[in-house]
């Protein structure tokens, strides 16, 4: 992983040590909003669970379990991130090579169904679950696989580290700019640095403008060619 010094902020010091009192509010309305969305949204599970079935029915090698798992890491630690299948099973020799990281699964041939619900980051949304366990946050770092959290340590850079991993983040919402900005990595060092400086009303303020942009992004409908999912 090569270093990336962003035009809009540098890198935090290897020893930082981020102080999590002024998240407290925002964890507790994430676990909060994530149960009330599971809530919601349980006809859009049966949907897609339908919907995997059907084409099953038409076309064998799509068949397969409805979630996958994922280990990826979070503050630090490992935890099983969830995702809608999207990919053919069969294919797991072909991609052996890529375990760990996450080209496992964005590089892989895609179903039907599953192009659609990457198209629009629909197969993220059971990540809700991981919300709701604490393992996860609305806004944040997205979580990559220990391979490429630890490569991201010797680069320097600690935001995987100090906060929560994300189901969107600073680096979601600039998708299409980061690379004429310069802010990959550093736009989630950004996000420490702003949190740190804010109140808990402050945060959720930060995470409601990045969770709009992200939101905007995301209807674009260009999912498909995103490497940080």
């Amino acid at each position: 992983m090569t270093e990336d010094r962003g035009a809009k902020g540098t890198k935090l010091p290897p020893d930082y040590a981020y102080r999590r009192r002024n998240l407290g509010l925002k964890h507790g309305i994430d676990k909060v909003l994530a149960a009330s969305a599971l809530i919601a949204l349980s006809p859009f599970f049966a949907l897609v669970a339908a919907g995997i079935l059907a084409e099953s029915l038409f076309r064998p090698r799509s068949r397969g379990p409805l979630i996958i798992t994922e280990v990826r890491i979070t503050e630090g630690r490992p935890f099983p991130l969830l995702k809608f299948r999207t990919y053919y099973l069969q294919d797991d020799d072909k991609q052996a090579d890529k375990k760990g990281t996450t080209d496992f699964i964005n590089d892989r041939d895609v179903t039907f169904l599953g192009r659609f619900l990457r198209k629009y980051y629909l197969d993220e949304v059971p990540q809700l679950f991981n919300i709701a366990q604490g393992d996860m946050s609305f806004i944040g770092p997205r979580p990559v696989p220990e391979y490429q959290y630890l490569n991201t340590l010797k680069a320097g850079y600690q935001s995987k580290r100090v906060l929560r991993a994300g189901l969107g983040g600073p680096v979601q919402a600039l998708k299409g700019e980061w690379k004429r900005l310069g802010t990959y990595l550093v736009a989630d060092e950004d996000l420490v640095r702003a949190y740190g400086e804010s109140s808990s009303l402050g945060v959720l303020g930060i995470d409601l403008k990045i969770m709009w942009r992200s939101i905007l992004k995301a209807a674009e409908g260009d999912g498909m060619d995103d490497p940080n999912r």
